[in-house]
Order: C-alpha cells, then sequence, then structure tokens
C-alpha cells in the first residue's frame, strides 16, 4: 500500500447572538386644570320717585317767577292802560249825558272800588290742571354674565429612553487542519 496524504480540515463556526434595540416612553397624565368662574347676576334698582310741578299754581296766586311776571306786565300792559282810558272816557261822557236822570256821580263811586286792571295782568291763567304731578316708577337695570370654564392643560414631556441592542459574536468553532501520512510503514 503506498502511503498516501490525508487531510482534515473543519472550519471555523461563528455564533452571533443578538438582541434588539428597544425603546422605552413613558409619559405622567397631562392635567386640564380648569377654571370656573361662575354666572354673575346683578339688577340696579332706581327707586320710584314723583315730581310735582307747582309752578303754574304759583304763577296762577301771582307768585311765580319774578322774570316771567315782569315779563307778563310788560305784555299786557299797554293793553290795560288803553282799557283804562277807555273806562276814563265812558265815566266822562256818561258825566256829560244830562240827558239821563240818575246821578253819574253816586254810579260812578259804587264803582270806585274796582282795582286798576293792570294787575290782572300780574297772575297767570287759573286752572284746575295747575299742579303737574309726574310719577316715575321703579326702574330695573339686569346685567347678566353667564358662567366662564377655562382650560390651562399642561402636557408633561415624554420621557424617552433607549436601550441599545446587543451584538454578541463568538467562536463557536475553530478551524482545524489535520494533515496525516496513512499506509506508511513506520518501521521501515
Amino acid at each position: 500500500m503506498f502511503p498516501r496524504l490525508e487531510i482534515r480540515q473543519t472550519f471555523a463556526a461563528i455564533g452571533i447572538q443578538t438582541e434588539p434595540g428597544f425603546f422605552q416612553i413613558k409619559q405622567h397624565r397631562p392635567m386640564v386644570n380648569p377654571k370656573t368662574e361662575p354666572s354673575r347676576l346683578e339688577i340696579h334698582r332706581d327707586p320710584a320717585r314723583i315730581e310735582i310741578d307747582a309752578d303754574k299754581a304759583w304763577d296762577a296766586l301771582a307768585q311765580g317767577p319774578h322774570l316771567a311776571t315782569m315779563l307778563r306786565i310788560y305784555a299786557q300792559g299797554r293793553e290795560a292802560i288803553l282799557e283804562q282810558i277807555a273806562e276814563i272816557v265812558q265815566k266822562g261822557d256818561r258825566m256829560a249825558a244830562i240827558h239821563i236822570p240818575q246821578d253819574p256821580v253816586g254810579e260812578m263811586a259804587t264803582e270806585w272800588h274796582r282795582p286798576i286792571r293792570i294787575a290782572d295782568a300780574v297772575a297767570g291763567p287759573a286752572s284746575y290742571d295747575n299742579v303737574d304731578i309726574r310719577f316715575i316708577p321703579d326702574q330695573l337695570y339686569f346685567s347678566y354674565q353667564p358662567a366662564q370654564v377655562t382650560f390651562d392643560p399642561l402636557t408633561p414631556k415624554l420621557e424617552i429612553q433607549y436601550h441599545p441592542g446587543k451584538v454578541n459574536i463568538y467562536l463557536r468553532q475553530k478551524n482545524h487542519l489535520e494533515i496525516r501520512v496513512v499506509g506508511l510503514d513506520a518501521r521501515v
């Protein structure tokens, strides 16, 4: 038998162990923080009142405002004086009428107590409606504000942690090469 070479070879084997990476995410609960303003109703009240205007009544009693009285005298004075002159003329005509049998002086004496007509211009017109009465009832004013709700949200940030993956590479089997001579008598 002839000697021959025998070669045995084992290949290297690499082992790979992996752990995948992962994220760890945390977030705390958000808070809404509501704030509420209650509704409001405000009522303002002006009390009732009565207004009495007695200016016309005082005017009818000749005790009204001084300026108004003077203006009335001024406006009616000329007419009152003309009436007085006409009355004096009538009295003169009566005294000149001698054909009337009654005594004109006696008649005029009975009318002597009448005041001068200009005094009528001092007082205003008399009326049952000289006092004005005005009643103003209560006045109510309403102001309403509805309730309001406001939100102040607080959103916390995310807490993110990344855990990287691991790769473990190792030699599972070494490579090996064995060469030997087979069929060789070692005694030779």
